[in-house]
């Protein structure tokens, strides 16, 4: 029997995706979602009021060989960036927090990111994203930079460790204006790690980074990044590490006048459903 579930995990890891039934009562429920006025009154007086939402999307991976919560392949992602550059200002951390610190924002914007040290970050999404013209944030974890070690998450889901970034993949993402962020050294859940451990995470990584790139290392994003994944305790370090933000991943959307020690984003899954992504961008909370 759990040799069957192996078979399986590992077959939809591999073949494309596909549309279930509840796929199509999902889609109807978004369509539901995103034209049915509410989302164009919310935002429409947000605006009047200079207090327009600003979503900040959390990407992974992008890759093509892997089907998996945290992978979404190049085709979609083409399409994903291709229909932000249409339809929404999209804006790099650094404008974001410039905003967020006026405490006014005239129009919907959405900010890029990606998080952990994949290299296909650098093979697979930063053309694309050169195509479209858009910025992006890389958060790293940065013991992992130029090695062959596995995330433990990956080792637990895929059962191997992926290819890595490498000091110079991450020199010329800096140079082509590509912002780079701190992820932690090696990518623990902070609320499980003692005092000590939790300086070092978020201290040396910092310096490691910069080290790399020869540019102070401003922002910082949590691993895992779910509420109960931290502690203000954390947060606190996080700012006496002079950083000037902080990243979570439990989902939502931000007001420019929310803190910036806990951006809320949104973690992208793989669909090629065009209308997924809209209604994720715009609030809908069920992936």
């Amino acid at each position: 029997m759990k040799q069957k579930r192996e078979f399986k995990k590992k077959i939809k890891q591999r073949f494309p995706y596909r549309f279930s039934l509840r796929d199509y009562v999902k889609l109807i429920l978004k369509i539901m979602y995103l034209y049915c006025g509410y989302i164009q009154v919310r935002n429409y007086i947000l605006k009047q009021q200079k207090k327009s939402l600003i979503t900040v999307l959390l990407y992974h991976r992008v890759n093509d060989n892997l089907r998996d919560t945290i992978t979404v392949c190049t085709d979609t992602f083409q399409k994903q960036m291709e229909y932000l550059k249409k339809n929404y200002n999209v804006i790099s951390v650094r404008e974001l927090l410039n905003r967020m610190k006026e405490g006014r924002n005239s129009d919907r914007a959405v900010v890029i990111t990606f998080d952990d040290c994949y290299r296909d970050n650098y093979e697979n999404a930063v053309p694309i994203l050169q195509m479209y013209q858009l910025p992006a944030c890389f958060f790293i974890s940065s013991s992992m930079v130029g090695t062959e070690k596995a995330f433990k998450h990956d080792l637990e889901i895929i059962g191997h460790g992926l290819p890595n970034l490498k000091c110079e993949d991450i020199v010329e993402m800096d140079k082509n204006d590509f912002e780079i962020g701190s992820h932690t050294i090696s990518h623990p859940r902070l609320s499980e790690c003692n005092e000590e451990t939790l300086c070092k995470e978020i201290f040396n990584s910092k310096k490691q980074l910069e080290e790399m790139i020869g540019k102070e290392i401003l922002y910082f994003s949590f691993p895992h990044g779910k509420q109960s994944d931290f502690s203000e305790y954390a947060r606190d370090v996080v700012k006496k590490a002079k950083y000037e933000c902080n990243f979570s991943a439990y989902g939502g959307l931000n007001s420019p006048r929310d803190n910036v020690f806990d951006i809320k984003r949104i973690g992208i899954p793989e669909s090629p459903s065009l209308t997924f992504f809209k209604a994720w961008i715009e609030g809908w909370k069920i992936t």
